[in-house]
């Protein structure tokens, strides 16, 4: 069950990426009311793989953002000047 909650509480899984959790066939989208005893009710360990690929490909995403957003910073300071050629 720890891999299950492993796979939900990656940095990588964010709003964008629950909505592809339905894939279980129901909505697991946190809110107020969710709790550790909810999630545990809800036996997510028989989709394991499904939420394995999920959160996979989500993690992939977010370091793909983190090293776009690195990269962005360092080019803000980068200032090109132009001259004509003709």
């Amino acid at each position: 069950m720890g891999e299950v909650l492993l796979y939900l509480l990656l940095a990588g899984v964010g709003p964008s990426h629950v909505h592809t959790f339905q894939v279980i066939g129901f909505d697991i989208t946190p809110n107020s009311g969710s709790s550790l005893r909810k999630v545990l009710r809800l036996n997510l360990s028989r989709f394991m793989d499904r939420l394995s690929a999920i959160s996979v490909s989500a993690t992939r995403e977010h370091g793909l953002e983190l090293t776009l957003r690195r990269m962005k910073e360092e080019w803000d300071s980068v200032n090109f000047t132009t001259s004509n050629v003709r």
